[in-house]
């Protein structure tokens, strides 16, 4: 038979809980030419070695391929590909002087075409540089916690630290814990603690809070307390956290958002208003604080805490400034 132009994979399927038979359509020559691999939640990959059967089509030349069959449905959000796994070699051996078998060496040259479909197929899950590309050259070893880029002349690739991209990052994982308003609790204990100086982001209702909650860098526990009066009672509270940076420090790019692509930076509801020293012409000491002139949105400043600013200050439209009871904001 002819081998024609085809994909040697079928997939990725996503398992809904219930499915346990998942087809595929190129030719194989027995059900050992097939590997089946499966994704869980967090996309580590597994290559199945038990817990399934293959079934081929009794006509693999009319019409290619068969089935896997799971022994259990595969979970539901869980991926399942099917790919070839056709070994590299060459088995049919040609005696000399022997009887001419079209069969058999039909079936060495589909072996070879299906090997190189394997092959493509590998190939179109890998990086690869256009046409124009200089070529060559191999990726560099990793680097615990820095990032791939390309060289000034786009020529290779290399390692960068975050910190010379103008971007701070919260190196530790985030953990979440959600809680459900009741309508009268206003503090909410976070009781797993990753270290002393850890960010905080809180968010209530899908919403993002910063403004009026007050962030606690206690060793051993972390307490959000709404000062403005509880969460609705059945509204979903998730306080994230995990080691950060350390209080005083500011991304060079002025990221103000807490929870900003998952990073995590210093704002002043956070960071108990630490102000900004070293400026231009200050050296390394801290000689200046800096300050911007206009409010992005509305803030609350913490309680417990005076704030100061070189004017004028500007609000946008419908912001607003609150100085709680016993507070202080001085304008310079």
């Amino acid at each position: 038979m002819t081998v024609p132009a085809t994909t040697r994979k079928a997939g990725p399927f996503i398992g809904t809980g219930a499915q346990t038979v998942f087809p595929f359509s190129f030719k194989v020559f027995a059900a050992t030419d097939v590997k089946v691999v499966q994704a869980d939640l967090t996309g580590t990959e597994t290559t199945l070695s038990s817990g399934y059967t293959v079934s081929l089509n009794a006509d693999q030349a009319s019409s290619p391929g068969g089935n896997v069959t799971l022994s259990s449905a595969l979970a539901t959000g869980f991926k399942l590909s099917i790919i070839g796994n056709l070994p590299y070699d060459q088995t049919l051996a040609i005696p000399a002087g022997g009887n001419y078998n079209p069969v058999a060496h039909e079936n060495a040259l589909d072996r070879i075409v299906e090997q190189m479909q394997q092959v493509v197929e590998l190939g179109s899950r890998a990086l690869v540089q256009g046409a124009t590309g200089a070529g060559g050259g191999s990726l560099p070893s990793g680097v615990a916690f820095n990032v791939l880029g390309w060289d000034s002349s786009g020529a290779s690739l290399q390692n960068y630290s975050p910190s010379g991209l103008g971007v701070a990052i919260s190196y530790a994982n985030w953990t979440t814990q959600v809680f459900t308003g009741n309508g009268v609790q206003t503090a909410f204990v976070l009781t797993t603690d990753a270290g002393t100086a850890n960010n905080i982001s809180l968010s209530v209702g899908g919403v993002t809070q910063v403004a009026g909650v007050n962030f606690s860098y206690a060793p051993a526990t972390k307490t959000i307390t709404f000062l403005t009066g509880a969460p609705p009672n059945g509204t979903t509270v998730a306080a994230r956290y995990g080691q950060g940076l350390p209080v005083g420090t500011v991304a060079s790019t002025n990221i103000t958002d807490s929870t900003a692509f998952g990073r995590s930076v210093l704002t002043a509801a956070n960071s108990a208003a630490a102000g900004i020293g070293g400026a231009t012409g200050g050296g390394t000491d801290t000689v200046f604080y800096i300050n911007k002139p206009a409010m992005t949105t509305s803030y609350t400043l913490p309680a417990g805490y005076n704030a100061s600013m070189v004017g004028p200050l500007t609000t946008p439209t419908g912001a607003t400034l609150t100085v709680p009871s016993g507070a202080r904001l001085v304008i310079l």
